[in-house]
């Protein structure tokens, strides 16, 4: 085991500078320290022993950009050699991950090179669904797939913590609240406060021309089904449940109104096997029947621990052989 080499490589990494990203800088550094901070030396500590796999490739996605930090702790605590495949735009991110592993000597290295996938004994591969079709062929040894994956959040009260989850990562990722049911008649103006807060707390990064062009045609569709709320950043879009699409969007909220909690849990239910995590200020227990991979309060949705269940696996004994 070299829990201490990685120890060495995460303490590397908080002393360097928040490296550069679509993510504004206020925004890159929430969840680069944020993302540091899981790698704890109790939950280091507690990565268990045993068979390694020599090899693995971590294919990442353009969005989370942390993800690959507690995947590469884990394997690299191990021992087993880590290649990231990341898009061809790379961000420094990778290269300050990189750099730092070979500063304390641990095998990481990165490529922009899919065929890189072949011969690993483990992939592990994080972003669409395309993506997972893409190079599933290419595949040789285990692989665990994270695919398209979306989480939701209810919320009466908690509204400044719901936002920051918004904010995190621009609102990208599986565990962002891509929808947000409440029960407050007054959601809407609630909701829209505390996403303007949050703006002013960790701006919003870069939007490509396709995410902004589909927040606009929501928004649109907001104005003449529901209603609207926008400002400098962000967007909330209250909608009628049958124009519900579970879609990601930064800073841009679908706010479904509902009479209960169990009402929220049963339009969500619908969506079946794409429900990652639930967010609740409510009743924790309503929402055990779908079976999300975590129930947790506001605010901690795009915290998450090191040791949890990651869309229906114990991810860390996952990677073990």
């Amino acid at each position: 085991m070299r829990i201490a080499d990685v120890k060495a490589w995460r303490d590397h990494l908080l002393a360097l500078p928040v490296p550069s990203s679509h993510l504004s800088p206020a925004g890159a550094e929430e969840v680069w320290l944020g993302a540091l901070a899981a790698l704890s030396n109790e939950a280091l500590d507690a990565i268990d022993d045993g068979p390694a796999y020599k090899t693995a490739v971590l294919v990442c996605a353009r969005t989370v950009l942390t993800a690959p930090l507690e995947w590469c702790a884990v394997l690299l605590a191990r021992g087993t050699r880590v290649t990231l495949k990341v898009p061809s735009a790379s961000p420094g991110w990778t290269d300050a991950m990189v750099n730092a592993a070979a500063h304390v000597g641990l095998p990481l290295t990165a490529t922009t090179d899919r065929s890189v996938v072949a011969n690993a004994e483990l992939v592990v591969a994080m972003g669409t669904d395309e993506t997972m079709d893409a190079v599933r062929p290419l595949i040789s040894g285990t692989f665990i797939e994270l695919g398209h994956r979306f989480s939701v959040a209810y919320v009466t009260q908690d509204w400044q913590a719901v936002a920051q989850d918004a904010a995190r990562h621009d609102g990208r990722g599986c565990f962002s609240p891509t929808v947000v049911l409440s029960s407050d008649p007054n959601a809407i103006e609630h909701l829209a406060k505390a996403m303007a807060a949050t703006q002013e707390q960790w701006p919003l990064g870069d939007v490509s021309p396709i995410e902004g062009a589909t927040s606009r045609a929501r928004g649109a569709l907001a104005r003449v089904t529901g209603r609207c709320l926008s400002g400098d950043g962000w967007s909330v879009h209250q909608l009628p449940v049958e124009h519900l699409e579970p879609t990601a969007l930064p800073r841009s909220i679908a706010l479904i109104a509902v009479a209960n909690e169990q009402e929220a849990v049963d339009i969500i239910a619908r969506f079946g096997r794409w429900l990652s995590c639930v967010s609740t200020d409510g009743d924790p227990a309503l929402w055990q029947g779908l079976q999300p991979s975590r129930i947790v309060a506001p605010g901690d949705l795009q915290r998450p621990v090191l040791h949890r269940i990651h869309d229906g696996l114990d991810w860390v004994r996952a990677t073990r052989p």
